[in-house]
């Protein structure tokens, strides 16, 4: 599912402890501004989901471990491995994982709701720079340092302004 990327990014960053000095998660699920809620037929982001099995059909597995042991893959951290080709990211967070995500803040447009295409909107917030984007930059990698001014303009490293009228 959508959500399950979502909630992904959105628990790296709680377990890297990122926050603002006022205790502000690093990275944040926001609300849709009205204008756009109240303008199209959607659903609220799913919280729980079932993640069918790769090779059986048919096969829905409702936590990573409901899936019966077999082959497993070690990926980068023991507790991040592969069972029969699933990853435990691929599962609704366990509750107390992450808490206050706000999965229900996503916004989920169904083709039989509107005469559209399929549409998965979430809107994220980045609060505070993340220990990894810090790692990227003591590293020379590339780094973005935009800081918001006022009148709904950002203004990038360099003098430069993008963004407009709010």
């Amino acid at each position: 599912e959508n959500e399950a990327v979502v909630a992904e990014v959105v628990a790296q960053a709680q377990a890297e402890g990122a926050e603002t000095p006022d205790g502000v998660p690093a990275v944040e699920i926001l609300k849709a501004p009205r204008e756009i809620a109240d303008q199209i037929k959607w659903r609220a982001g799913l919280r729980t989901w079932k993640v069918p099995g790769m090779s059986e059909i048919g096969v829905l597995y409702d936590t990573f471990d409901s899936i019966p042991e077999g082959r497993s893959l070690k990926s980068r951290t023991k507790s991040d491995y592969s069972k029969r080709g699933l990853l435990r990211s691929m599962f609704p967070p366990a509750p107390g994982r992450v808490k206050g995500l706000g999965l229900e803040e996503c916004m989920r447009v169904l083709p039989q709701d509107q005469d559209t295409g399929a549409f998965f909107i979430c809107l994220l917030r980045k609060n505070a720079p993340l220990p990894s984007d810090l790692e990227n930059v003591a590293e020379g990698g590339p780094a973005e340092t935009a800081r918001v001014s006022g009148g709904g303009e950002e203004e990038k490293e360099g003098g430069g302004r993008e963004g407009g009228k709010e």
